[in-house]
């Protein structure tokens, strides 16, 4: 897994980098975990958190429920699944 670049950064700042998402099942974001996540389309994002495995978890997805398209929400997570994800033109926020 790419390394944390906010694991020892204040994250009230805003970001400074916008990288398009591909869901997968088997890979992390390839910029590390990010700071938050933009939805361009309403629907269900399925997500790894950050710091699940860090912290000794198995990874666990979590759907997070109808998500609105253009909002950003302030979730650090490490990975977006491709199963159970029905939002879409997600961007990760670094």
């Amino acid at each position: 897994m790419p390394a944390d670049r906010h694991k020892d950064t204040g994250l009230d700042a805003p970001g400074d980098i916008g990288i398009a998402v591909v869901p997968s099942d088997t890979t992390d974001l390839p910029n590390g975990p990010c700071r938050a996540f933009d939805v361009g389309t309403a629907g269900d994002v399925r997500v790894i958190f950050a710091s699940d495995a860090s912290n000794g978890g198995t990874g666990t997805p979590v759907t997070l429920k109808n998500r609105a398209a253009g909002m950003p929400y302030p979730y650090r997570v490490r990975r977006v699944l491709a199963t159970g994800t029905t939002g879409g033109d997600i961007t990760a926020i670094y």
